[in-house]
């Protein structure tokens, strides 16, 4: 007997989806089918059904499968997107090759994805523009250029261009590399790509944002000051060009090189902060890296004078041997990822709790100070934790965010003090979500007001046992 999620199993799955005109649409999107692919490879009942449940298209593709109805919103489908339910769904969708599909030559599909792009409609933009590359590489291939004349050499390359430009609006920074890439590979000589470099150095820097890893950042930086300077470049070939050509330089040419110029300067900038970021991260690594090796093989931290080395810095510089830091940063961020997991607020409609201590996010330092024979504890702690909260507030079942909380200012001169000043007391911020900033539903509306409730949790955690537990391993060195 075939089981609920055992549908996905079938055969012919892939055929009666296709064929379903609740699943059309989604059979053309690469993220669903990969999914359905995994799904058909998931042996374990448990396991299947947490992913079928997971993506509300997966559940109205049981449906449909199973020859019962389920509707799905557009608001659905992008909630489970934007909280990583699901995949995130292709740039172009069915309904927007269905719009693309009307034109029939490349001149009227190329101008409709402008007139697209330029009221912000950027899903019908792209497909526009692709229907155009197709429209010409079908009749490059055939020969046959009798429904239209032939376009201009740098057509192609102005259309991918376009599609970076779009997917750039779309937030989609590696598919407008891959755009930019395939404009310069099909460019003819002469062409002048310095919109398609500047495009390209739009998109590593949207991708140096949305990174958190220091050398990924760094990196991104470095490629995004080099296609910013192969615009520059590029547009003062251009220049060049056209004042041998015209025997003038335009105004405009001028505004372009000066405003490439600027975008150089202010990369950088940013490239050299990152390198910056790059290399002190490097150096903290290296000196965890010590402090750990000398832990684990009994060699006590080397000594330095207290005023020379900032609160809660792991020891570089011996002294005269009197005064002895014992570094437990890295217990100490053991004991918090551990114990944050265990905090969990209530209220009569639903929950919040901390899921995990983003070590890549926070910055944690705690050691026991000697000096003859008497010892101090010093820390200093940034925390970023990750939480999740649910709330059936106005619903008939709960609904879940999650989002995370920082925690900073927090040490041994400071306090745990709501409302109190940032220079003496702990303070938080809460994230999540764009979905959720401003106005939104009941449910969501509670659950940010009372995630709040963990920064005293994790005030009380800090003060209640993560000091004393740090005190107690102090002791235990000798």
């Amino acid at each position: 007997m075939e089981g609920p999620f055992d549908c996905f199993k079938r055969p012919d799955v892939i055929e009666q989806l296709r064929s379903h005109p609740q699943t059309r649409a989604y059979s053309l999107d690469s993220g669903f089918m990969r999914t359905i692919e995994d799904l058909q490879n998931t042996t374990d009942q448990q396991a299947l059904a947490s992913k079928a449940m997971s993506d509300p298209r997966l559940m109205q593709a049981m449906g449909a499968l199973q020859g019962w109805r389920l509707d799905v919103t557009e608001d659905e489908v992008k909630h489970a997107e934007a909280v990583g339910d699901m995949p995130k769904r292709d740039a172009v969708q069915l309904i927007h090759y269905q719009y693309a599909h009307q034109f029939n030559t490349p001149a009227a599909a190329k101008e409709a994805g402008n007139k697209c792009f330029q009221t912000g409609e950027y899903s019908n933009a792209l497909a526009c523009y692709l229907k155009t590359l197709h429209l010409v590489g079908v009749a490059a291939q055939s020969g046959d250029w009798s429904a239209f004349p032939p376009p201009e050499p740098n057509l192609g390359s102005t259309l991918h261009s376009n599609c970076a430009a779009v997917l750039l609006k779309m937030q989609r920074p590696k598919e407008a590399l891959d755009s930019c890439a395939e404009a310069i590979r099909v460019a003819p000589k002469g062409f002048d790509l310095s919109k398609v470099h500047h495009r390209e150095a739009q998109a590593h820097e949207m991708l140096a944002k949305k990174t958190v890893a220091p050398y990924a950042v760094a990196a991104a930086w470095s490629e995004a000051l080099k296609s910013s300077r192969s615009a520059l470049t590029a547009a003062k070939a251009s220049q060049a060009e056209a004042a041998e050509r015209e025997g003038t330089v335009s105004t405009s040419a001028n505004g372009t090189i000066t405003h490439l110029q600027r975008e150089v300067k202010r990369i950088k900038e940013a490239e050299q902060k990152a390198r910056e970021a790059l290399d002190k991260s490097k150096a903290q690594a290296a000196r965890e890296a010590e402090a750990e090796s000398r832990r684990a093989t009994g060699v006590q931290q080397p000594s330095v004078d207290p005023a020379s080395t900032p609160r809660g810095s792991l020891i570089t510089k011996p002294t005269i041997g009197y005064v002895r830091d014992i570094d437990l940063s890295v217990f100490a961020a053991g004991f918090l990822a551990k114990e944050l997991c265990e905090l969990k607020h209530t209220w009569k409609d639903g929950e919040v709790k901390v899921t995990a201590l983003n070590r890549n996010q926070s910055d944690i330092h705690a050691s026991i100070k000697e000096k003859r024979g008497k010892r101090a504890l010093y820390y200093d702690l940034t925390l970023m934790v990750n939480w999740t909260g649910k709330s059936k507030l106005g619903r008939s079942s709960h609904s879940e965010m999650q989002g995370v909380m920082k925690m900073y200012n927090v040490a041994q001169d400071t306090k745990f003090a709501l409302g109190g000043d940032k220079e003496t007391s702990y303070m938080y911020e809460l994230g999540f979500a764009t979905q959720f900033h401003g106005a939104c539903e009941p449910w969501a509306t509670q659950i940010k007001e009372e995630a709040a409730e963990l920064f005293e949790l994790i005030s009380l955690l800090i003060t209640g046992k993560l000091v004393p537990a740090v005190e107690k391993k102090g002791e235990l060195v000798h």
